[in-house]
């Protein structure tokens, strides 16, 4: 815990190198918050510098130990090709892996993966189903997709309506 106030909180930027001394150590303990929190730092370059090998690293050992944000980060790294070559396969099994066990972000990604088809058959009802159920535990994004595509569904019939009329015109 003292690790992430020190990583977290800008109150403590002076003790940022303590705190990653501590993720460190907890890492070599294999504590699992630890690795996914580490792996974050080294992915996003917040108080490290970016490295994204040590990230993946990190993030392949708290899979091993069936940690959730650790499927998710994984299946990211695959999906964006992070230290490894592009492959939605192992993308989609990791992230959903992360949905299976309520992981709001992952929820939220695989609605886009089946809205753009990544890796997978795109399907809008299944994008539809994924963004509906990251909306209910509270994932603005999707909630902001949903609005989106009633209005651009609405018009879609209007504009069909009017075709339809003109086409049936005398």
């Amino acid at each position: 815990l003292l690790a992430e106030i020190y990583v977290d909180r800008d109150t403590f930027i002076d003790k940022v190198s303590i705190g990653v001394d501590y993720l460190n150590e907890l890492c070599g303990e294999n504590y699992n918050l630890a690795l996914t929190k580490l792996g974050k730092l080294y992915l996003s370059g917040k108080h490290l510098e970016i490295n994204y090998e040590k990230a993946f690293k990190l993030f392949e050992k708290a899979c091993k130990l069936e940690q959730v944000e650790g499927y998710y980060y994984f299946g990211i790294m695959h999906a964006l090709s992070y230290y490894v070559e592009v492959n939605y396969e192992i993308a989609f099994e990791y992230i959903n892996k992360a949905a299976k066990k309520s992981f709001v972000p992952a929820i939220r990604d695989l609605g886009l993966m089946y809205q753009y088809g990544i890796g997978i058959p795109k399907d809008i009802s299944k994008a539809k189903k994924y963004f509906d159920k990251a909306s209910k535990l509270g994932d603005d994004y999707s909630k902001e997709w949903k609005d989106h595509t009633k209005k651009f569904l609405k018009k879609i019939r209007i504009i069909n309506n009017c075709i339809y009329d003109e086409n049936n015109v005398d």
